[in-house]
């Protein structure tokens, strides 16, 4: 290269550009014939040969560890040899290569840098680096956490921490200010230190016994301006604030002074010019907003793929565009579920397209040169080469935006007719407000059963005639409520009491109340579960009864939509199942059941409860608000009424408690069916599991049998 080296003794960064432009000028690409991948090499004589795009060929290193040309076409003597070298435009080509194709470049196009693509995975420096263009691009206020480095530079806000807590608690007497806080975990983020919000909590994590204080607010006082002539850092960093102001007065221009996350950092950017309220040391609205952007941006592709092309545009660039002009509301509903051939709105579109339309007419008011005028100069005999080159691909490059504005145009004029369905924040507004309405249809579920809990289950009301004390000869009505869990002659003995009525008349009131009550529906299913503050709670469902509305109704009551919708909704899914089919289970035993209070109750035995009737009668017992010393009877009284027994298996699950497996006369011939029952109930899905219990009945059963 001319000029040699520079007089330091090292290569000049200029140096390294010349020579790596030298390298992509002369090199080709190789392919390994063992792998098929492909390397950029150079190769003597390889770069004699013409970089063609409709040439094809390559250059293969062979299982010789030659390298060998194989040309794409025929090539005639005394013609130069012609290789399609990459997929490059005519604009790359000329830059590379100095020359342009004779024909159309298939792999022509207009590459347009959109802000945040291709980004998401960028290292934290690059990626604040891209956030801060980003903002200048589009006219969006200044980063909070630049203002807050440049005055922390400054020293607007003291010298260390110490006394920015004291000024902090000083402020916070005489302006009242009450800002967002800052944390150190979004500090070390920007700076690099951590990567991710648990590495940053555990570098700020205090000292066993130490106390650390956090501010609720932010100061607004000023120090007096130090002398910027001291240090040039001092003088960046006013040159910085500069800069910030003028970046707000151009986001005041604009308009972005509205409702969220805009509106929000334009009011404490002015804040902090007008009043010296500090602004947050870690990621702002804005800077939270563009970052998802830029996880949405991800789905559609790379920086090399927004394109402008020949008649049209580029899927990934149209996508692109709809996600960076895309409003809060629309990110919010397209960041969980973003379909990158789908638009996002009527209305986005319209913007993306007329925006892209307005960056084509752009580009094409650049060229100083109409199209016939190129066209002229192309005819004319006085161009050299590399003249007619240049003129060739800025002509080519005019058709090229030309078509794809025309395509554009077409675009704009059918958005009216397009699909309402092509728009998926319509159907996801639709889903939206399906959700909003059963969270509503929920909470009113939610009071219902807290009203009903807050007061007594009534079970029946009577009213009866009875004397008036102190005067035989007049009647006066009285009424008899009893509620679950009363004792029904206790409440008759007391009701008696009150009003003197002989033996007789108490008899004949018991029996007037206990006809009163209705017979309840037989109860078909039964679940025990174990809640999140560590109780037992039964759940039940009753012949009749909406399986999906009694177990909403339950896990509303134990505050599961309250900790998390998606853990309602599964649980739920898992409840319903379990109800659903535990009640189409095989009957085996109907149990009529009268409560102390009168409440005549109808218990169903379904296969697979009758292995542990304890344990059923307890949570029947619970559920029923029945006294705890009806459950040995009403075991009893199961045991007899069932088939009796041939065989009781032992069943061990490891930690949990033995279970026993009973087999009854009869079961037998179905014995795959009260085994897989027997599982069911209790949790055991594993299928060797479910196998090995199998071969242990049939061995009980079948003593002389062989294992094999």
């Amino acid at each position: 290269k001319g000029g040699g080296r520079s007089t330091s003794g090292v290569f000049t960064s200029q140096d390294f550009r010349w020579a790596l432009s030298v390298v992509k000028q002369n090199a080709v690409p190789l392919k390994l014939e063992t792998t098929g991948r492909e390397y950029l090499s150079l190769i003597p004589y390889a770069n004699l040969a013409q970089h063609d795009p409709d040439a094809g060929g390559e250059v293969v290193l062979s299982l010789k560890n030659v390298a060998e040309f194989r040309a794409g076409v025929d090539v005639a003597a005394f013609h130069p040899v012609k290789l399609t070298k990459g997929t490059f435009t005519d604009a790359e080509s000329f830059l590379r290569y100095h020359l342009v194709s004779e024909h159309v470049n298939r792999f022509n196009h207009v590459r347009l840098k959109i802000p945040g693509g291709g980004q998401a995975d960028d290292q934290l420096i690059y990626k604040v680096q891209s956030l801060r263009d980003w903002r200048k691009a589009v006219g969006l206020p200044p980063r909070a956490a630049d203002l807050w480095r440049a005055a922390s530079q400054l020293n607007l806000y003291g010298e260390d921490e110490e006394e920015q807590n004291y000024m902090d608690r000083q402020n916070r007497l005489t302006s009242g200010t009450n800002l967002e806080p800052i944390t150190r975990a979004e500090q070390l983020m920007l700076t690099g230190k951590a990567k991710t919000n648990e590495e940053a909590a555990l570098m700020i994590k205090p000292a066993p016994g130490s106390e650390v204080l956090e501010s609720k607010y932010s100061e607004s006082q000023l120090y007096s301006a130090p002398d910027l002539e001291e240090d040039i850092s001092l003088e960046m960093a006013a040159k910085n604030l500069k800069e910030a102001a003028h970046q707000l007065h151009i986001s005041v221009a604009l308009n972005l002074t509205g409702e969220g996350s805009v509106g929000k950092v334009v009011n404490d950017t002015r804040n902090f010019f007008l009043y010296g309220t500090a602004p947050s040391r870690g990621l702002d609205a804005i800077d939270e907003m563009l970052i998802k952007k830029m996880d949405v941006l991800s789905v559609c592709g790379g920086p090399r793929d927004f394109v402008i092309q020949a008649k049209n545009v580029s899927e990934e660039l149209l996508c692109a565009m709809r996600v960076s002009l895309s409003n809060e509301t629309e990110l919010n509903l397209i960041e969980a579920s973003f379909n990158r051939s789908m638009g996002i709105t009527k209305s986005n579109e319209m913007l993306m397209l007329q925006t892209l339309e307005g960056s084509v007419r752009g580009l094409l008011r650049k060229h100083i040169t109409s199209t016939e005028e190129d066209e002229a100069q192309l005819e004319s005999d006085d161009l050299s080469a590399k003249k007619r080159f240049a003129v060739t691909l800025r002509l080519r490059e005019k058709e090229l935006l030309q078509s794809a504005l025309a395509f554009l145009e077409d675009e704009i004029e059918g958005l009216e007719g397009k699909d309402p369905d092509f728009f998926q924040v319509a159907a996801l507004l639709l889903q939206e407000e399906e959700k909003q309405r059963r969270l509503e249809d929920l909470q009113q579920k939610l009071g219902e059963e807290r009203e009903r809990l807050s007061k007594k289950a009534e079970i029946v009301s009577v009213t009866i005639n009875v004397q008036k004390a102190g005067e035989p000869d007049s009647v006066e009505s009285a009424n008899l409520t009893i509620y679950e869990g009363d004792d029904l002659g206790d409440r008759v003995r007391e009701f008696g009491d009150k009003h003197a009525l002989d033996q007789v008349a108490r008899k004949r009131l018991e029996m007037h109340v206990k006809n009163n009550i209705p017979p309840r529906e037989p109860i078909v299913a039964l679940l025990q579960t174990i809640t999140q503050h560590g109780s037992l709670e039964p759940l039940g469902l009753a012949r009749g009864e909406n399986a999906t509305d009694k177990v909403e109704r339950f896990l509303l009551t134990q505050g599961v939509l309250e900790e998390s919708e998606d853990k309602f909704k599964t649980l739920a899914q898992e409840l319903e199942e379990k109800l659903r089919s535990r009640s189409s289970a095989r009957l085996l035993v109907e149990i009529p059941v009268v409560a102390p209070d009168g409440r005549k109750l109808t218990l169903h035995i379904r296969e697979g409860e009758q292995h542990d009737m304890l344990e059923f009668m307890r949570v029947f017992a619970k559920y029923a608000k029945l006294p705890s010393s009806s459950i040995q009877p009403l075991a009893q009284e199961a045991l007899r009424r069932l088939p009796p027994a041939i065989l009781q298996v032992p069943i061990n699950l490891g930690g949990s408690r033995q279970l026993s497996l009973r087999v009854a006369s009869g079961d037998v011939e179905r014995l795959e069916e009260v085994i897989s029952s027997f599982c069911d109930r209790h949790a055991i899905q594993d299928e060797s599991a479910q196998q090995q219990i199998m071969r242990n009945v049939l061995s009980k059963i079948h003593p002389g049998a062989s294992l094999l």
